[in-house]
Parts: structure tokens; sequence; C-alpha cells
């Protein structure tokens, strides 16, 4: 089961397809990876078969309308084939996961270019500048054992402690590690709030680097909606020295205002992006503890204003004007 998974007994093989939908998101398999691995080859025959499937090995289109033909051709090819459909029926059908989940990898790097875009943080926090990672980050909160992936929902009662990092690294290599938000400097619009600062990561091992700015949890105030949280790794050319981003007094908004576009500008010749992941995160309970105990500062409320019906802001006018008028008679 870990290698291929046997489709169950369906009436043709455009059902057999659907049934498999649910079980590729139990295993965290995204299913136009599966899609495409289907149109390309990763169909398998049964082992205790002598038979074989004949399958198409083609290369997929990468712009959507062509893939959308592409696709469109190749499934009417297989609903043609009796030799399909039987093992189809039979549940002899088999699907190589370990391809579709080294294909999707393969591809996963851009699939985080592309949601960082959608989600706006290129024009945000990197001034409108683009990169493609180079570098998959595994970033876990033991609390809840949440996963960092590319802009899914942590609360902040999960994301209270400093998450495990992991990364592929040579030994020689030192990074930069950010985790930044702008969504949350209510001090400073126009810059991010700074919540974990390490540099001269020595590997990939993050406990071992210099801690500029220690972490915080998420503190996005209540009714400002979710806030954007975003993890970048920055590949060192050699070890930096990196005294300035000390905050020069204790104030809490000298202390976390931060622009990560400077920092690449102003070290623009010793330091690359190669990471990146982000999640979401909105006000819980969790939040105003943060601001009391470990901030020290009260915290920020954002009620909405009650909504006034147009009946009743007339009558309450009405009523005004004529105290107003009336009122030294």
């Amino acid at each position: 089961m870990a290698a291929t998974s046997v489709l169950r007994k369906a009436g043709s093989f455009s059902q057999c397809f659907g049934c498999f939908r649910s079980y590729t998101k139990n295993i965290g398999l995204d299913i136009k990876s599966v899609s495409r691995r289907l149109c390309t080859g990763a169909i398998e025959t049964s082992s205790s078969s002598d038979d074989s499937v004949s399958v198409v090995n083609e290369d997929v289109p990468e712009k959507r309308k062509e893939f959308r033909k592409f696709r469109s051709r190749l499934y009417r090819q297989n609903r043609m084939n009796p030799e399909l459909e039987r093992r189809a029926r039979q549940g002899n059908l088999t699907i190589n996961l370990d391809a579709v989940h080294k294909d999707w990898l393969a591809k996963g790097l851009q699939s985080t270019r592309n949601l960082a875009k959608h989600y706006g943080i290129f024009e945000h926090i990197f001034a409108g500048l683009e990169f493609k990672p180079t570098v998959l980050m595994k970033i876990i909160y033991e609390q809840g054992n949440q996963e960092v992936k590319w802009g899914n929902f942590v609360s902040p009662s999960q994301a209270k402690s400093c998450p495990t990092v992991d990364f592929q690294s040579d030994s020689g290599t030192y990074w930069t590690l950010i985790l930044t938000n702008p969504d949350g400097n209510i001090w400073d619009k126009d810059s991010e709030l700074l919540h974990w600062f390490v540099a001269n990561i020595p590997g990939n091992k993050v406990s071992e680097g210099d801690v500029i700015r220690e972490y915080i949890p998420p503190i996005p105030p209540k009714g400002t909606g979710f806030h954007r949280y975003v993890f970048c790794l920055l590949r060192q050319k050699d070890k930096l020295n990196l005294d300035k981003y000390t905050p020069s007094d204790s104030s809490f908004s000298s202390q976390w205002t931060f622009k990560l576009a400077e920092l690449l500008h102003d070290n623009k010749d010793d330091v690359t992006p190669a990471g990146l992941g982000f999640f979401q995160a909105a006000w819980d309970e969790t939040v105003s503890n943060t601001y009391l105990e470990t901030l020290g500062i009260a915290e920020p409320v954002y009620d909405l204003k009650p909504f006034i019906t147009p009946t009743y802001k007339r009558k309450n006018t009405t009523t005004v004007t004529f105290e107003n008028k009336y009122r030294n008679m």
C-alpha cells in the first residue's frame, strides 16, 4: 500500500478516479499531480496479472489551457481502452503513489512561489521582487503537531512555542531565518512586525545560530481578522555581522519594527532568499496573555461599530433636531 494504491471496483475508469480523490487528501497528495500522472504513465498493472496495460508517456503541457486539452484527449483514449475499463471494474488498476509524490515534490517549490504571489507575500514583504524558492523547509509547531505549509491556518495557541525548522543543507553553509508579519505593525503601517530572527545558522542547526530577536508567538489584535506570518530562509555567503539590527531602545515599536526588503537591499551581496513558508492566524484568548505576560503592554482591541438601521438613524436624527430647536423655549 506504501508504493501503490489499488483502485477499488467502480462502474468505469472515470468513476474509479473520482472515488480516489478522497483518499489522496488523507495521505497529503495533490489531486492535480495524480491527474497528471494518470495522463503520463503512472498507471500500473497488478503484479499478479500477466497482461499489461499500455499507457501514454508524453510531455505534459505547463499552460493550463493546453493541459486541459491534453488531459481530455487522453481521457477519451482511456475510456475507449477495454483493458483499462476491465481492470478498473475488477479492482486491479493501480497507481504508483511514490511516483506521484515524487512528481509533486519536484513541482512543489514552484507551487510555493505561485501561492506566495497569490497571498501578496512578494508585494508586501519583498517590495514586489519575486524569487523561486530552492530549499524546502519543514516547519512544525509541536503543540498540536501543526505543520506550516503555504497559507494554512494555525491558531496563536498552537504557535505559542518556538517551532522546529528543518531543511537540507551542507555543513559549511550559513543561513538566516526570519519570521515576520506584514499585517500586524499597528505603530508603523509601512513596516512589518518581526517575530523571530536567527542569523549565522551553521548547516541546518537552527538552535546553534545567533539569535538577533527572540521568538514571540502570533499576536493579531482582536477585530483585525487573519494575519499572514511568513518564514523566510536566506542563504549567506559567509558569517554576517548583524549588530545594527539589535534594537537601540527598549520600546516595543523599536524592538519589533522591521523591513525584510531593506535587509535584503543592505546585504544584497551577502544573502540570497532560498526558502519560504507562511501561515495565517487570527485572534484567540492566548493573544491577551502574550501581550500582558510576555510583552508587558496593553492589548489593542478593534471592535466593530454596531450596525444602525436607516429607520433608527432617521428617527434619532429627528429627535435630536427637535431637542436642539425647542430646548430653550
